[in-house]
């Protein structure tokens, strides 16, 4: 029994009358009630399911989960489609993280096949309700990439995709008309080791036989305030865009020209050879700056010489393989000064979202032409 108060000459008896501690913790008494009234009605749902659950974000490991599934409505309670859950959690102080992937079909056996199966992924989550709940919404396709795995050999990786024509359909705040970015398709993906090395142009195949650029990308929705990389979800913004002889349709891999710089050299059977004594290194992205180069001629024994060295330059576009553009349009990108000797200097005037420039260092020793070929991009803002 519990104790028993003499109020009388209290003039102020509230501190003294039963209170809740606050919300949002395990020793809120009326959060135990709701737990208690979860469990003891849980057995009872017939909305009940086993799926699998993500054991954490980009681990791809999924483990047996009991939850209720229902049907998601707009506010002015219209379902919305079968391609989106609201999944309860039996724990009501369960906090599912934005991106979580889970595993199931409309059959929901866990047993079935796993191509029989579709990946869902958590892109609403309301902290707010006594009980614990998500959002998700089926991955209806694939994004297929390359990499390099530990060995250095090139891998594809497919990572499960909610794709739709309508941002308002797949909007964070998913029953609400959004302004977006405007594009052709919208694609929501989980943030992960893979996606988040995609960048703005990168060619997807899309589908069994169209191929989509990326055009945007958001990634600056971070889960807390001061963590920049806390993400759950990527937003990609696509534009369908020409197939390419190079993309394989078989494994699902767009063509896509490399970012990195590549250097080719020609001439290399003489004594002679084209270095450049400046930069130290060539950057992947010509800023707004004017960068210096020195190309200079060294013989094999490692003496440089005064052989003059002629420069070209063009820039190419985005079509497979990249050919180049008019000068007249490559002026407007980019601006080309030689100075004294074999230097010269090149400046980025506008970002160009097509193909990279193509530096040509050339000289003429023993009658053979020596070169040295660099790339570089002229995307960065």
């Amino acid at each position: 029994m519990g104790k028993v108060y003499d109020t009388t000459n209290r003039p102020n008896p509230y501190h003294l009358i039963s209170q809740t501690p606050r919300n949002y913790v395990p020793q809120n008494y009326w959060l135990k009630e709701i737990q208690d009234k979860v469990d003891a009605d849980w057995d009872y749902r017939p909305n009940r399911a086993l799926i699998e659950q993500e054991t954490a974000i980009g681990t791809n490991k999924f483990v047996p989960l009991e939850v209720v599934l229902q049907t998601v409505k707009t506010d002015k309670g219209v379902p919305i489609s079968d391609d989106w859950r609201r999944v309860v959690f039996r724990d009501v102080h369960y906090q599912c993280p934005l991106g979580l992937k889970f595993k199931f079909s409309f059959q929901y056996d866990i047993d079935e096949p796993e191509e029989n199966k579709s990946v869902w992924l958590t892109t609403n989550r309301n902290t707010g309700d006594a009980t614990a709940s998500a959002i998700i919404a089926r991955c209806n396709g694939t994004l297929g990439s390359e990499y390099l795995d530990a060995q250095g050999i090139t891998r594809y990786h497919y990572e499960p995709a909610v794709q739709t024509k309508e941002l308002a359909g797949v909007n964070i705040v998913y029953n609400q008309t959004a302004v977006s970015q405007s594009s052709d398709l919208t694609v929501i993906v989980q943030h992960n080791e893979f996606t988040r090395k995609y960048y703005v142009n990168q060619r997807f195949i899309v589908g069994y036989d169209q191929v989509y650029r990326i055009q945007a990308i958001s990634k600056f929705a971070s889960n807390r305030t001061f963590v920049d990389d806390d993400l759950g979800t990527i937003i990609l913004y696509f534009e369908v865009v020409q197939k390419s002889e190079y993309d394989n349709f078989q494994t699902r891999i767009a063509y896509n020209q490399k970012e990195s710089v590549v250097v080719e050299e020609t001439g290399t059977e003489t004594d002679y050879q084209i270095r450049l004594d400046e930069p130290s290194v060539i950057p992947e992205t010509l800023s707004n700056e004017p960068l210096i180069f020195k190309p200079v001629v060294y013989a094999s024994s490692g003496v440089s010489t005064d052989t003059p060295v002629v420069t070209t330059y063009q820039l190419m576009n985005a079509s497979s393989p990249p050919q180049p553009v008019d000068d007249s349009v490559r002026d407007k990108y980019v601006k080309f000064e030689q100075l004294e000797g074999n230097s010269f200097s090149l400046q980025k005037l506008k970002f160009y979202p097509a193909g990279n420039l193509e530096v040509t260092c050339k000289a003429i020793l023993e009658g053979v032409d020596v070169t040295y070929k660099f790339n570089i991009s002229l995307r960065g803002l």
